[in-house]
């Protein structure tokens, strides 16, 4: 009896091996690795490439922007050295867009008149204070008019007797969210070690006082002591008392 004209001369398929079955297993597996790292490899740039949702980027040189800089900082001024009772608490909130302006328009001219340079001239600062006590510093970091590279940092503010501080909680780039450590470390090694920023870059990272005075000279009579910090979504309020008090709350 001859089989079917088809399977004449058919060469016979050995069965593979559990070696063979294994490796074919991890070529499989390896091929999905590769797969979805490629995915996360796009998917990051992508992330990194768009500004975060909190962004709307500010313009240093806006007549309304300058102007919204110097009302805040007349009005911040004027309640500085206003008379009041001493050791009588008083407050004074701050919108985040009043602080906003204030940086982009106003802190390098105020850092020069202190002797310092300002090492992010005309670069587009935003501040965010958040319902949950934390506030966001973002700076758009590109050079070309067509993209956008946005570099934030989440902190958690406080202020105790050993002086205020920032306590590093999040960074981002773009949309893309990383580790605080990997930022840090990476931010550790570009400060040189005979920088005079070095100490408040420390300060930052490991969450330290940023400053062991939380004051502010008035006159020679009169300095006016910051005790109390306290963010909501969308402002900051300092709690004060003129004169020289001799404890702090947290």
């Amino acid at each position: 009896m001859t089989g079917p004209p088809g399977d004449a001369g058919a060469p016979s398929r050995t069965p593979p091996t559990g070696r063979q079955r294994a490796l074919h297993a991890i070529f499989a597996v390896l091929l999905v690795l590769i797969a979805i790292g490629t995915v996360l490899l796009i998917a990051g740039w992508l992330l990194s490439r768009r500004a975060p949702s909190w962004w709307v980027a500010p313009d240093p040189r806006d007549p309304a922007l300058v102007a919204r800089a110097e009302s805040v900082e007349r009005f911040v001024s004027n309640e500085l050295s206003r008379p009041r009772d001493d050791g009588a608490p008083w407050r004074i909130a701050i919108p985040e867009e009043a602080a906003t302006a204030w940086i982009n328009a106003r802190l390098p001219r105020w850092l020069a008149n202190r002797g310092v340079d300002w090492p992010l001239e005309g670069v587009p600062i935003v501040v965010r204070f958040r319902a949950d006590g934390s506030l966001i510093l973002g700076a758009d970091t590109s050079e070309g008019a067509d993209a956008t590279r946005v570099i934030g940092a989440r902190a958690a503010p406080s202020l105790s007797d050993a002086g205020p501080s920032l306590r590093l909680t999040e960074v981002s780039l773009g949309s893309l969210t990383l580790p605080p450590s990997f930022a840090a470390s990476t931010i550790r090694r570009a400060i040189p070690a005979d920088s005079d920023a070095r100490a408040i870059v420390r300060a930052l990272l490991d969450g330290g006082p940023l400053t062991d005075d939380a004051s502010v000279r008035v006159d020679e009579s009169r300095r006016v002591m910051i005790i109390g910090l306290s963010i909501e979504d969308g402002r900051a309020t300092l709690t004060c008392v003129t004169g020289a008090p001799e404890t702090r709350t947290p």
